[in-house]
């Protein structure tokens, strides 16, 4: 009995590893379509940037990371190449707000990261990932602005970063929940076999 309740958690272990897996692959995609969108940004709309070469750099290098990711995904568990991505994109969105410091909307980027963070690892993730954004972007801010208007919308900005992790729980409650389903239903399905 107790060697069926082990295989079968074995079992579904492992098909949550597969979910884990699929859903990384996915992020792949959005955080390479993201940093895409960052060198645009950069390139197009924004070209006085006085920090544009070290945006463009820190976006080659994120987009460099998010295209190892399938390859670590073969070697490591999804957990922790999820881990090491999200601290990588923490890093990566600190320095970029720090170097713009001045650009007013710099901070949205933080909800990206609340995102994958919330989507990976759930509901108490999403919430501590907008806690520490939160942290960060007000460290960079009291550190790097010179802009008043940017000090000014700092206690705003920190409320919308806790407010992104809340809302974002939501929706990863409801995602998560049905990769654990979907799970679930696998595993269902191949004892049925």
């Amino acid at each position: 009995m107790e060697a069926s309740i082990s295989d079968g958690r074995r079992e579904l272990e492992r098909h949550l590893e597969d979910q884990m897996r699929a859903q990384e692959r996915q992020l792949v995609w959005v955080r390479f379509g993201f940093a895409l969108l960052a060198a645009l940004y950069v390139l197009v709309i924004e070209p006085s940037l006085e920090s544009r070469p070290i945006l463009l750099a820190l976006t080659g290098l994120v987009a460099l990371s998010t295209l190892a990711i399938p390859w670590l995904l073969t070697r490591f568990p999804a957990r922790e190449v999820g881990i090491v991505s999200t601290a990588l994109d923490m890093a990566a969105v600190t320095v970029a707000v720090y170097v713009a410091a001045d650009a007013i909307d710099a901070y949205l980027f933080y909800g990206l990261v609340i995102l994958g963070t919330a989507l990976r690892f759930g509901l108490g993730a999403s919430i501590w990932s907008s806690v520490v954004m939160s942290g960060l972007y007000a460290a960079v801010v009291l550190i790097g602005s010179g802009d008043e208007a940017v000090r000014q919308l700092l206690p705003v900005r920190v409320g919308y970063l806790v407010g992104i992790g809340v809302v974002v729980r939501l929706f990863s409650r409801i995602v998560i929940g049905r990769a654990i389903e979907n799970a679930r239903l696998q595993q269902r399905l191949a004892e049925e076999d």
